[in-house]
This record gives structure tokens, C-alpha cells and sequence, in this order.
């Protein structure tokens, strides 16, 4: 390997969904262009909820598990990656704890757009750096305090009982003006769109006790939200960018940058409890199956049998879907591309009740006859190379997503 091609550096990522967990060593080189970030090695690992746990908290001893046996064979994945060098291997294998870079279920932690009006009292004058900071103060606090009361509605948790992970001002505009900041410049009235990544103090109780003894230290807690726009560049110029997990589906509505997020409690696994209802199988068969009828590896009979069985739980995901996001923005989804990820947007279900319902229900579908439904996969980030095939596939966007943050 050239010199130049050497790694640098390496992080964990680790992503703790509501059905499976994902793992991956990513590695930092510098080339001609730059900075370049490479996936070398990876895994998941499906949650086991049958078995003989010695832990008094079985949905603890159910995660640790799953998260050990991810770590332990991405850590063997590296040792059959060509591209990574002897010393990077020894370096991995040394390790006493993981730091690692942490994405979580969107159940977890909650993404949030707020766009609050700051009204100042001297329009004539410019803003100065000290005043840019009590605006931004102020917008962040309006946005926390309104986050805050959505979210205790809801969840019965107070704002004390909230940890902020995160605020971005994604937007700025002064008397109507986009603006790249606000300071030099003058203006009565200031609006922000504000990214706020937040969680309850209790669930990182939870995380801290069921990662300490697998000895992971936790360096950031990051929303797949956060690095949308520099991850997915073109795409977020206007679209529906649904990450449909296990238990959980995230909605992020992206208008030149993002406009609006927020979640439904359900996903692809409802699918998988339909098959295991129907044909009386455990869990792991019925996700296999699903799997192969997602992949068109089922005879034209069975795949037809399994797309009756799907009806209803794909009806009752788009009308969750379209609630949620009329509550949140109080709009109706927004005419646009969808882009799916996550370990759902496999399923030919997904697509056809999004381009069905999508068209029967809008009245200005002559104005806008084609729009897109595209799977977004690893290889379509413009963030990293990925030098294995074990993080190929939908689910691991994500992670990948969350890890954008440690670019550079």
C-alpha cells in the first residue's frame, strides 16, 4: 500500500436500533482531495429475545448481547480486510475500551426542526458578534421550550428530565433574506429554522449501563439528521427522507435543508410479526422470509400470498405516517421525492403504498406528474468509501449518517 493511501486514524460507530444493532471501524486518510473516510470493516446483529439471560433486566442482557457479538465481528471483518494495514489490525486488537460514535432509534432520540422570530429593538443598527450570540441564546432557548412541552405532553417527561444532545441553526434570514449569518448585518426581524437533537436522562441511564461492561465509552450521541444535507448533497433540495427501522420510522422533510422531523412507533418489523402470526414461525424465520420476499426470491404464488398478508399492516403504516406529519408541520406531505433507508425500505410494500396513496390523494398531481421513490444506499453517500460488503445495504445509512459528524 502507498504512503499516502496509509490510515491515519480509526473510530467506532455503533447504532442501537429496536431490533438489531449495528457496528463499524471506519478508517481516515488523507488523499489528494483531502480528507477521505472509509468504512473497513462491519456487522449486524439482530436482537436474540428467546434465550437464557443471567441479568435481572432482560431487555439489557438482550441489547449487550447483540452489541458484543457486532463488536466482535467487525473486529474479526477487519482482520480479513485486505485494504487495512498490519499495524491499524494490531492497533484495533489492543484496544482496552471503544470509544465510539453512538446512533440510536428514533424512538430514543428525537429530532426536531423549530423555527422561532427574534424582533430586535434597534433595526438600524448592525449586529454585532456579542449580539449575535444573545439572538442565536434566544432562538435555541424558544426552541428547547417548545420542544420541551411537545415532547412532556406526550411522553409524561418533564423538561428537567430532558438531556439536549444538540442544536444547529440550519437557517437564517433577516426581513426575509437567507443570510449565512447574522452578524454585520442589519434588520428588524430575524427568523431561524433550529435543529434540536434531544433524549430523556433516563434512557442514557439505560445506554451507560448496558455499555460500560462491554467497555465502550460513548464520544457523541449523533441524529442521522445532523449531517443529512453534507451526506446526501442534491437530495435534500426537496424531499421525503423516511428511515424505516424495526419498531420505528423517522421522517425528515427536507426543503433546501430541512423543514420538519419526527417519528411513528412502527416500522418494518410489523411486517415480520404478520408472517409470524399467519404461518405460526418464530421471529428470526419470519424476518427470513420476509427478506426473501423482499429480494424476489419466492415463487410468484407465495409472493403473491405474502403482498395479501402485507395489505393492511402497509395501509396502517402510511396513515400513521401521514398523521404524524400533518401534527408535526401541519401540512400534508409535501409533493415530493422520497428517499428511504433503513432496513424497511426493502420492501416493495413500502413503495407501492407511497406511490398509490401519494397519487390518489392529492389534488395538484397534474401540476407534478413524476416524482421519485429512491433507496438510499451506503455507496450513495457522498461521505465515505466503503471498502467491505458487510455495511452494503440500506440499514447501515443510518450509522453512516450519524458517523458523518467525525468527517474531517
Amino acid at each position: 500500500m502507498k504512503e499516502k493511501e496509509k490510515t491515519e486514524s480509526v473510530f467506532w460507530g455503533l447504532d442501537i436500533g429496536t431490533e438489531s444493532v449495528k457496528s463499524a471501524i471506519i478508517g481516515k486518510r488523507r488523499s489528494k482531495n483531502g480528507p477521505e473516510n472509509f468504512v473497513l470493516a462491519a456487522s449486524l446483529q439482530y436482537f436474540e429475545r428467546y434465550g437464557v439471560f443471567d441479568g435481572r433486566n432482560l431487555e439489557d442482557d438482550v441489547a449487550r448481547k447483540a452489541i458484543s457479538k457486532s463488536i466482535q465481528e467487525t473486529k474479526r471483518n477487519l482482520f480479513l480486510c485486505s485494504q487495512a494495514e498490519r499495524d491499524l489490525k494490531k492497533r484495533v486488537e489492543r484496544e482496552k475500551r471503544i470509544n465510539a460514535v453512538v446512533s440510536l432509534s428514533a424512538d430514543r432520540i428525537k429530532t426536531r426542526i423549530s423555527s422561532p422570530t427574534i424582533l430586535r429593538d434597534r433595526p438600524e443598527e448592525k449586529i454585532s458578534k456579542s449580539e449575535e450570540e444573545r439572538i442565536i441564546g434566544e432562538a435555541i432557548r424558544q426552541s428547547k421550550n417548545e420542544a420541551a412541552e411537545k415532547f412532556s405532553a406526550k411522553s409524561g417527561v418533564t423538561a428537567s428530565e430532558i438531556k439536549w444532545l444538540g442544536f444547529k441553526a440550519i437557517e437564517r434570514k433577516i426581513d426575509g433574506y437567507s443570510l449565512p449569518k447574522i452578524q454585520g448585518y442589519k434588520g428588524k426581524k430575524i427568523d431561524f429554522r433550529i435543529l434540536i437533537v434531544f433524549t430523556a436522562d433516563y434512557y442514557l441511564e439505560t445506554l451507560s449501563r448496558v455499555l460500560d461492561p462491554l467497555r465502550i465509552d460513548i464520544s457523541k450521541i449523533a441524529s442521522p439528521a445532523e449531517n443529512l444535507n453534507r451526506s446526501c448533497g442534491a437530495l435534500t433540495e426537496s424531499g421525503v427522507f423516511l428511515d424505516i427501522g424495526g419498531d420505528v420510522t423517522q421522517f425528515l422533510i427536507t426543503e433546501k435543508g430541512l423543514k420538519a422531523g419526527g417519528e411513528i412507533e412502527t416500522g418494518a418489523r410489523a411486517f415480520t410479526e404478520c408472517l409470524c402470526r399467519s404461518f405460526g414461525l418464530d421471529e428470526e424465520s419470519s424476518r427470513n422470509l420476509k427478506e426473501r420476499y423482499a429480494s424476489r426470491s419466492l415463487s410468484v404464488e407465495s409472493a403473491e400470498r405474502i403482498k395479501e398478508l402485507f395489505r393492511r399492516e402497509k395501509e396502517s403504516w402510511y396513515r400513521h405516517l401521514e398523521e404524524a406529519i400533518l401534527e408535526e408541520s401541519g401540512k400534508r406531505i409535501p409533493f415530493s421525492d422520497f428517499r428511504l433507508f433503513g432496513g424497511g425500505s426493502i420492501l416493495p410494500d413500502i413503495k407501492e403504498v407511497l406511490e398509490r396513496n401519494f397519487g390518489e390523494t392529492r389534488d395538484d398531481i397534474s401540476f407534478f406528474p413524476d416524482f421519485e421513490i429512491k433507496t438510499i444506499y451506503p455507496k450513495d453517500l457522498s461521505d465515505f468509501k466503503n471498502l467491505t460488503d458487510n455495511a452494503a445495504t440500506p440499514q447501515f445509512v443510518p450509522l453512516l449518517l450519524s458517523l458523518s459528524s467525525r468527517q474531517g
